[in-house]
C-alpha cells in the first residue's frame, strides 16, 4: 500500500513540474515591452527627466534639485545610462528614493 502512496506522489511531483517548466517557458517571449514614458538621467551633475526614450535626448522636461555627487555610486552609473520610466507613479517613486 505504502508503495502505491509512493507512485502517485511521485506522479504528482512530476505532473508539478511539468506544469511550472511550461508556466515559466510559455512567458512573454512574443510580447514587446511598452516604450517608456519617460528617461531620468544625469545632467550636469544634476537628476533630469526627460520624454520618453531618446539616444541623443535634446531638452529635458525637468531639472530636479537632486545633485547627483551625492547618490551612490550605483544610482548614478544607472542614470547615466539612463532608467527608463513606464508610468507618472513610477516616476514619482523613483525621484523620492533618489532624494525629491
Amino acid at each position: 500500500m505504502s508503495r502505491l502512496w509512493f507512485r502517485v506522489l511521485c506522479g504528482l511531483c512530476g505532473l508539478a513540474l511539468a506544469i511550472s517548466l511550461l508556466w515559466v517557458f510559455s512567458g512573454n517571449s512574443g510580447k514587446a515591452a511598452p516604450p517608456p514614458a519617460y528617461t531620468l538621467r544625469d545632467e550636469g551633475g544634476r537628476v533630469a527627466v526627460y520624454a520618453g526614450t531618446q539616444a541623443a535626448p535634446s531638452a529635458p522636461l525637468q531639472i530636479c534639485d537632486i545633485y547627483t555627487r551625492l547618490l551612490p555610486e550605483n544610482d548614478l552609473l544607472h542614470l547615466q545610462e539612463g532608467i527608463p520610466v513606464y508610468s507618472d507613479a513610477q516616476l514619482e517613486a523613483l525621484l523620492e528614493d533618489l532624494g525629491l
